[in-house]
C-alpha cells in the first residue's frame, strides 16, 4: 500500500528495505547509480508519515538538498516537507525535513536542537558512499556515532566493496542492521567505444564488449554472475567470460596502435586517435540517443566543447551543423530563458552561453553562477537541453535524466598531476544513462582521449574492476572536541564516542586484541570446552565446515537475487533453475550438517567458541601497572588525534580539565574549518575595533579573510604591474582592502595565526585538516560588494570564476551568521566586552552580502497543469495514506500543491514574454 505514493512499480530491494525498517532495524541499501535507491527512502517516509513520526533526509550537497526538497514537496505536499540550512530554512518543523549531512551533524552537537530530534523515526543518509570523501567523510561518521538511538538509520549508497564491514560497525554502535544489496537496473546499459582514425577522419563507434549486452548494469549481468557462481563445468564459466571480453575489432585497433607507436615515422594512417566530441554527439543524434551528458574533466573544457558544438564540424569532407531541437522546443526555450532574465534582471547571461541554451546545448560546472546552473538543470529536466557538457561533480549530485552518457577520458588532473578514474567514479557517471519509464536502454560511450595509454582495454578493465571499499575519514577538529565536551562534560564519554568511529572498528576487526582488555580463554581451555559441551562429534571440524557452507550459500543467494531482478524483464531461463537447485542443495547441506542439527543456542555457542579459537587470544591476568601500560598501547589513532587537539585547546585556554571556558564555548558554537582560529580572532582587539568603529563593509572584508580558501595555484586578481584592484563604480584605483582592514589582517596574522600555527606544528597536526588561514586576497572584492557594487563591477576585477566567487561570499555569509547567532551570555560578555557590537556588525555584514547572486533563494515548487493532471492520473491526490477524514481539507498530502491563481504582475510578465517571443 505504501508503494502507491510512487508513480512506478517498486522493486524487490525497495520493499525489503521497508520491511527491515518496520522490524526496527537499520538498513544499508547498496545498489548501482540509477537503480532507484531514493524510492526505498520514499517508502520509508510514507510509512513514517502514517505513524505521525518525523524523518530527516540528509544529502552531501546543498544543491541536491534543494532538488530533493522540491521533489518531496511535489510528492508529499508542501505542508509536510521542510528544508533546513542551519541557521534558517523553510518549514523546519515539518514531518519531513531535508538538509545537508553537515547541518544534521551540527544539530547533534547543539543542545538547543535536542527537542527537534525527539520523535524522529528515521534518518536517511543519501549518497552514503560520500563517507569515503577525504575532506568531508568524517561528517558521516560523526553523524552516525551521535545519531539518537531510538531513530532508525537508512543509508543509501552506490555499490561499495565492504558493505558487510559497515553493517558490523553500525551493528556495534546503533543496533541491528541489514544490508540490502541489488545489482538490478530498471534501464539496462550498453557500452560503446568511440575513436577516430586519421586515414578517413571517421568515427569508429562500436560495442566495447564482445557481446553488445555485456557490462555492468547490462541485460546479461545477472546471468553472467549466476553462471560464474554455479558449481558447473569450466565450459559454462568460460562461455560466460567470453561475452565480457573486449570487442575483437577494438583488440585489433590496440595492436595496430602499439605497433605504430614504436615507429617514429609519419605512418599514422591506421592509428586510433582522440575522438572529436562534436562527431560523437552527431552520431548520438543520428541514432536518436539524445539527450546526453558529456563528462569533461575541466571547466574550460566544458565551455570550449559547448562552443565547438554550436559551430560547424567536418566528417567525411562534409560540413555539418547540428540541429538538435524542434521549432516548438526553440520557442519554449526562448520563452523560458526570457522569463529567467526577467526574474534575474541583475544577472548577466553571457551571449554565447545564451545562444547555446537556445540551441539545446549547455555546460554545467562549479565555475558557473548557481542561478545559471539551476537554469541549465530545469531546461535539461524539461527535455529542452539535448547535450550538457559537465564535470564529474554532476554525477555525484543533481539527478539529470539522460538517455546517453559520454565519458571523455579515463584520467583527470589531480593535485599531483594526471590520475586514473576509480572504478566507483566511472560506474557512477555511467549510471546516469537511461531514464526510467522513457528508455529501454541507456547508452554509455567511452571516447578515446589524448592521454597516453588510454585504450579500450583500460576502459574494460576499469568497468570490471572491483569498486573501492569505504575507509574511515574520521578526524577530530577543535569544534568536534569542544562540542563533545560541552555536550557530555566527560573525557571518558568522549573517548567512548571517538572509539566508536569506523576507523576504530576496522582496527578492532583487524586486530581484536587492540581494544579488548578483557581476559580470554586459552587455546587449551577452548578445546576442552568443545569436548565437554559437544562430546558426540568433532565440534571444531563441524564448526569449520558450517562456516564454509554458510559462505557458499551466501554467494549463491546473491546470484539468485540478481536473477530475480533479471526476471522482471525476461522469461525464466535455464540459469534460474540451475541456481535455484544449487541454493536448495546448499541450504540442505547446511541444515543437515552437525551444527545445523543443533538448537540455535548450542549452534551459536559452538560458533562463538570457534571464533575465539581462530582469534588465538590467550588468557592473561594483568597487574594494575600492566593494565595501565596495556591501556597506553591500545590507544587508537583517532583518540590520539583527539588528545592532540584537546592539548591545543588547553594551551590556548579553551578547556580547563574537562570543562569549557568561555573561549571553549565560543569554539563549540562556531562553524568553520578551524573553529579555534575563528574564536581567537572574534575575541581579538582588531575584531572589536572594526565592529565598533569600522564600516559594515570593512567588517565583512575582515571576516572573509577567515573564509577564503582560494587555491594558491589560482591567480586571483586581474592585475596590472602594481597588482591592484579597480573600483569600476568610480573608476578609481584602490589597493586591495581598505587600510583599516589591512592593518587588522596584519595584527591577526602576527598575534593569532602565527602562535596557533606554531602549536599545531609542534603537535604534528595536519594543516590540510586544520588550516590556519588568514587570506586577504579577495577581501577588497568582498568590501566592494558589501558597499553596494554590482556583480558585474565586482567580477570585472577578479580572475576567479563566478561560481568560485559566489562560494567565497556564501562561506563568508555563513560565518557571519554563525557569529551573529552566538549566545550573548554573561560569561561571554565578561570574556569579550565588545561581543554585542561584534554580533550586530556580523548581522549587518551578512545582510549586506546576502543579495543576488549570493542569496541562496529556494522557491517553493508550484505544480503546472500537466503535473496536476499526472498526479490525478496516478491517484496521488486521493491517496488514503494521508487522508485524515477532514472533508474540507484541501491542503492535505499531496494536494498542498493547489492551483495558485496568477497575480496580475505574473500575468503581465507572461504576456510580455509572449509578445517578445512573437516578435
Amino acid at each position: 500500500i505504501f508503494a502507491s505514493v510512487l508513480p512506478f512499480e517498486v522493486d524487490a530491494f525497495q520493499i525489503d528495505a521497508l520491511k527491515s525498517l518496520r522490524n526496527e532495524r537499520n538498513v544499508i541499501v547498496t545498489a548501482p547509480t540509477g537503480s532507484g535507491k531514493t524510492a526505498a527512502a520514499e517508502l520509508a517516509i510514507a510509512y513514517a508519515l502514517t505513524r505521525g513520526e518525523r524523518v530527516f533526509y540528509t544529502t552531501p550537497l546543498k544543491a541536491l538538498s534543494n532538488q530533493k526538497f522540491t521533489d518531496f514537496c511535489r510528492r508529499f505536499g508542501v505542508d509536510n516537507v521542510g528544508l533546513s540550512t542551519g541557521d534558517s530554512g523553510i518549514n523546519r518543523e515539518a514531518p519531513l525535513v531535508v538538509m545537508t549531512t553537515e547541518v544534521f551533524r551540527n544539530m547533534l552537537y547543539d543542545d538547543d536542537n535536542l527537542e527537534s530530534l525527539r520523535g524522529l523515526y528515521a534518518v536517511v543518509f543519501d549518497e552514503f558512499h560520500f563517507m569515503n570523501d577525504p575532506q568531508r567523510g568524517t561528517v558521516w561518521e560523526e553523524s552516525l556515532i551521535s545519531c539518537p538511538m531510538e531513530s532508525r538509520i537508512l543509508a543509501l549508497s552506490a555499490t561499495i566493496a565492504n558493505a558487510r564491514q559497515l553493517k558490523g560497525w553500525i551493528d556495534s554502535i546503533h543496533g541491528p542492521t541489514d544490508v540490502i544489496e541489488s545489482q538490478f537496473r530498471p534501464v539496462p546499459l550498453e557500452y560503446y567505444y568511440a575513436s577516430t582514425h586519421t586515414d578517413k577522419n571517421e568515427l569508429q563507434f562500436v560495442s566495447l564488449f564482445r557481446s553488445q549486452d555485456a557490462g555492468p548494469g547490462s541485460i546479461s549481468e545477472a546471468k553472467h554472475r549466476a553462471r560464474l557462481a554455479l558449481p558447473t563445468s569450466g565450459g559454462t564459466r568460460q562461455r560466460a567470460r567470453k561475452r565480457w571480453l573486449l570487442n575483437p575489432v577494438l583488440e585489433q585497433a590496440i595492436d595496430n596502435t602499439h605497433k605504430i607507436s614504436n615507429v617514429r615515422l609519419g605512418r599514422r594512417d591506421t592509428q586510433a586517435k582522440a575522438a572529436r566530441l562534436s562527431i560523437v554527439v552527431h552520431t548520438l543524434n543520428q541514432r536518436n540517443l539524445l539527450p546526453a551528458i558529456v563528462f569533461v574533466f575541466s571547466r574550460s573544457g566544458c565551455d570550449l566543447e559547448a562552443a565547438a558544438l554550436m559551430g560547424t564540424f567536418k566528417t567525411n569532407k562534409k560540413r555539418h551543423k547540428l540541429n538538435l531541437i524542434t521549432p516548438d522546443q526553440a520557442i519554449e526555450l526562448r520563452k523560458r530563458i526570457k522569463m529567467w532574465c526577467l526574474e534575474n534582471p541583475d544577472l548577466n547571461l553571457d551571449s554565447k552561453f545564451r545562444r547555446g541554451l537556445e540551441m539545446g546545448i549547455a555546460s554545467h560546472h562549479a565555475g558557473l553562477l548557481p542561478q545559471h546552473k539551476s537554469l541549465v538543470e530545469s531546461l535539461f529536466i524539461a527535455g529542452l537541453i539535448k547535450v550538457c557538457y559537465a564535470t564529474e561533480t554532476l554525477a555525484a549530485g543533481i539527478n539529470l535524466p539522460a538517455r546517453s552518457v559520454v565519458i571523455t577520458s579515463l584520467s583527470k588532473r589531480g593535485d599531483r598531476g594526471p590520475e586514473r578514474l576509480t572504478a566507483s567514479a566511472l560506474l557512477q557517471m555511467a549510471g546516469r544513462a537511461g531514464r526510467r519509464g522513457m528508455d529501454e536502454l541507456g547508452t554509455v560511450v567511452i571516447a578515446r582521449s589524448r592521454w597516453r595509454g588510454e585504450d579500450p582495454q583500460l576502459a574494460r578493465q576499469l568497468l570490471l574492476s572491483a569498486v573501492e571499499p569505504v575507509r574511515s575519514r574520521f578526524r577530530s577538529t577543535y569544534g568536534t572536541a569542544a562540542s563533545l565536551l560541552r555536550r557530555h562534560n566527560s573525557l571518558a564519554t568522549c573517548k567512548t564516542l571517538i572509539d566508536n568511529s569506523f576507523g576504530a572498528y576496522l582496527l578492532t576487526e583487524a586486530n581484536p586484541k587492540k581494544l579488548d582488555t578483557k581476559n580470554h580463554m586459552s587455546t587449551e581451555a577452548i578445546v576442552q570446552a568443545f569436548e565437554n559441551e559437544f562430546p558426540e562429534f568433532d565440534a571444531i571440524a563441524a564448526a569449520r565446515s558450517y562456516q564454509r557452507l554458510s559462505l557458499r550459500l551466501a554467494d549463491l543467494e546473491a546470484a539468485e537475487r540478481a536473477l530475480k531482478d533479471h526476471r522482471r524483464r525476461n522469461e525464466e531461463q535455464e540459469e534460474d533453475l540451475h541456481v535455484a537447485r544449487a541454493v536448495e542443495k546448499a541450504r540442505s547441506a547446511l541444515k543437515h550438517s552437525e551444527l545445523g542439527k543443533l538448537s540455535a543456542d548450542k549452534r551459536i555457542r559452538a560458533l562463538m567458541l570457534f571464533d575465539e579459537l581462530l582469534d588465538g587470544r590467550k588468557k592473561k591476568k594483568n597487574t594494575p601497572q600492566e593494565s595501565k601500560e596495556q591501556e597506553n598501547k591500545e590507544l587508537t589513532p583517532q583518540w590520539e588525534a583527539f588528545v592532540s587537539v584537546l592539548g591545543i585547546l588547553r594551551e590556548f585556554g579553551a578547556v580547563q580539565g574537562s570543562s569549557l571556558t568561555p573561549l571553549g564555548g565560543l569554539v563549540a558554537s562556531l562553524k568553520s574549518e578551524n573553529e579555534l582560529l575563528v574564536a581567537l580572532c572574534v575575541a581579538s582587539e582588531p575584531f572589536a575595533r572594526l565592529a565598533s568603529s569600522g564600516s559594515t563593509a570593512e567588517f565583512a572584508a575582515l571576516v572573509s579573510t577567515l573564509a577564503c580558501d582560494v587555491s594558491d595555484r589560482k591567480s586571483v586578481l586581474l592585475t596590472e604591474e602594481d597588482d591592484s584592484f579597480f573600483d569600476f563604480a568610480s573608476s578609481m584605483q584602490i589597493l586591495g582592502p581598505s587600510p583599516r582592514v589591512a592593518d587588522a589582517v596584519t595584527e591577526l596574522l602576527m598575534e593569532v595565526a602565527a602562535p596557533l600555527s606554531d602549536s599545531q606544528t609542534a603537535r604534528g597536526l595536519d594543516f590540510n585538516e586544520l588550516p590556519v588561514r588568514v587570506d586577504d586576497r579577495v577581501a577588497g572584492v568582498v568590501e566592494s560588494f558589501a558597499e553596494g557594487a554590482s556583480w558585474t563591477e565586482v567580477t570585472a576585477s577578479v580572475a576567479l570564476d563566478d561560481g568560485d566567487l559566489v562560494r567565497l561570499f556564501r562561506r563568508t555569509t555563513d560565518l557571519l551568521r554563525s557569529i551573529s547567532n552566538l549566545d550573548d551570555t554573561v560569561q561571554l560578555r565578561e570574556y569579550i566586552p565588545a561581543i554585542s557590537a561584534i554580533k550586530v556588525a556580523a548581522r549587518n555584514a551578512a545582510n549586506a552580502l546576502d543579495r543576488s547572486p549570493v542569496l541562496d533563494y529556494i522557491p517553493l515548487p508550484t505544480a503546472t497543469a500537466a503535473e496536476e493532471e499526472d498526479a490525478a492520473a496516478d491517484g496521488i491526490d486521493n491517496n488514503p495514506l494521508f487522508d485524515d477524514d477532514d472533508d474540507d481539507d484541501d491542503d492535505d498530502f499531496p494536494t498542498a500543491l493547489n492551483d495558485d491563481i496568477a497575480s496580475e504582475e505574473e500575468e503581465e510578465i507572461i504576456n510580455l514574454i509572449n509578445r517578445q517571443v512573437n516578435q
